[in-house]
């Protein structure tokens, strides 16, 4: 296994890698596949307090290695990383899975993030090998209970969702524009599962789709923060995203019961930053830089 590396962004057109030691973060090698920096809580405060998560999928391709669990590392005021995963609910949940495709999203509306992971072996006599571990697994699903414990509730949602399946990859998007986000599995030589999200707690969102112009048409790299009253959100408009997945562009942002936002606040790849101020909840709003915003009666 390989040091786990961090690659700087310069000013200039170039990037230079150091090792993740240098910034104690991932200083062990890890057999895992891992995911960019996403802000989980959300209380008001876009300072250092606003919890920021590191995301490692277990691979467990040798059978005799003992099941730890997928791993979360909170990134903490000194700029170091710890596995959190045990006391979150995560790794204990998680100790005979092992993930592909995963992502973060708020899946009930409420403002904080949860995340999904689609689950499966590469090997298919591992039951034959360790009992407790099957080539097909059920894929999870973490709510995020606001206090940095993460829930699986797969079992609970319905639709034969925890069902074994042999998971790769992993994607969302509101794909029936009612203003929640659905998840799309892909399965190792099998079909793809697509899960409709009916929300019933009457929680509301807001949507932005950005087009840049100075900026990449596609807004890549863009980041969209939004403030509702004691809530701050932030999401990073990317390409590339899971296992073998991408989930769609626009960005989603679950409100409560909130009516309104006070205000957006888009920095946009090419360094210019747009505010729009008290902006109702409910729809979604196509962003141009540059150029404004468009509200649209629906999702």
């Amino acid at each position: 296994m390989l040091p786990a590396r961090i690659f700087l962004a310069h000013r200039a057109p170039a990037v230079r890698a150091q090792r993740a030691s240098e910034f104690r973060v991932l200083v062990k090698p890890e057999d895992g596949i891992g995911q960019p920096l996403r802000v989980v809580r959300s209380d008001g405060d876009p300072s250092p307090r606003l919890k920021q998560y590191f995301f490692r999928l277990s691979l467990h391709a040798q059978q005799h290695r003992p099941a730890r669990g997928h791993g979360l590392k909170h990134l903490g005021r000194d700029g170091g990383f710890e596995d959190v995963a045990p006391q979150s609910g995560v790794g204990i949940a998680s100790r005979n899975s092992l993930g592909f495709g995963w992502s973060f999203l708020d899946v009930n509306l409420d403002g904080w993030l949860d995340f999904a992971v689609a689950n499966g072996h590469i090997d298919e006599t591992v039951r034959n090998i360790r009992g407790n571990v099957g080539y097909a697994q059920p894929p999870q699903l973490f709510l995020n209970n606001q206090h940095g414990i993460f829930r699986d509730v797969a079992a609970d949602v319905g639709g034969n969702f925890d069902q074994p399946k042999v998971g790769r990859g992993l994607a969302y998007a509101d794909f029936d524009r009612d203003g929640d986000l659905d998840l799309l599995i892909t399965t190792n030589n099998g079909p793809a599962y697509l899960y409709r999200n009916d929300q019933l707690s009457g929680n509301r969102s807001i949507r932005f789709h950005l087009v840049g112009t100075k900026s990449n048409r596609d807004a890549i790299g863009a980041t969209v923060r939004v403030f509702a009253g004691g809530l701050t959100q932030s999401r990073l408009v990317k390409g590339g995203s899971s296992y073998l997945s991408q989930s769609e562009l626009p960005v989603t942002f679950g409100l409560e019961k909130r009516d309104r936002i006070d205000r957006v606040v888009i920095d946009w790849p090419s360094g210019v930053t747009e505010e729009y101020k008290d902006l109702s909840s409910g729809r979604a709003y196509t962003c141009t830089e540059g150029k404004g915003i468009l509200a649209h009666d629906h999702f």
